[in-house]
């Protein structure tokens, strides 16, 4: 009888221990990994608002995007790191630290910047882009004595056809097509 006591205090305890080790998880666990909303507005150096930011949590996929006037809101955990990346601008890591609000200013990447292609249906890497370019630089342009752009663009770049006059006759507008009209099936 006596070893039967003596083991029951042992499990005593041991229990009371599980069961402060249990409260321990639950109570003061959650206190340090609360989930805050943290909120903010991403700019340029020069305070213009950057829409299309990519806001992601770092370690996760998750995250959001900036809306027209550089606004975000996210929902993460008070010691979470949060990564701000967009395109020509260097990417930048920012401790939450238990902040609601962190504004953000994005540093331009001047060596990116000269390796992205604005195409028209969007933007590529230089090293990625497989078509044709053709650059046309403002090279006395500005002496050619002509009414529109589009004419001092006659004989500047290969492959584009420019037409004077529009199918509504005289002064409206042109008609340029690039590359195809001259090959062999004539298709654009």
């Amino acid at each position: 009888m006596k070893n039967i006591l003596l083991l029951s205090k042992r499990y005593q305890k041991h229990s009371f221990a599980a069961l402060l080790m249990v409260l321990n998880v639950m109570i003061i666990t959650p206190v340090f990994a609360q989930d805050i909303k943290v909120s903010g507005v991403v700019s340029s150096e020069d305070n213009e608002p950057l829409p299309g930011v990519t806001i992601i949590i770092q370690g996760t996929a998750q995250g959001t995007v900036t809306d027209i006037n550089g606004n975000y809101v996210l929902e993460t955990a008070s010691d979470a790191v949060l990564d701000f990346s967009f395109i020509g601008y260097l990417k930048q890591s920012i401790s939450v630290g238990g902040r609601a609000s962190i504004d953000v200013a994005l540093k331009p990447d001047v060596e990116q910047l000269e390796e992205v292609v604005v195409i028209g249906y969007g933007t590529q890497k230089k090293s990625h882009l497989t078509g044709a370019i053709s650059k046309v630089e403002n090279t006395n342009m500005d002496q050619i004595p002509v009414s529109r752009a589009d004419q001092a663009l006659v004989g500047r770049v290969a492959g584009m056809n420019v037409q004077s006059t529009g199918p509504d006759g005289v002064g409206s507008a042109p008609t340029i097509q690039i590359r195809g009209v001259g090959s062999i099936t004539g298709g654009s």
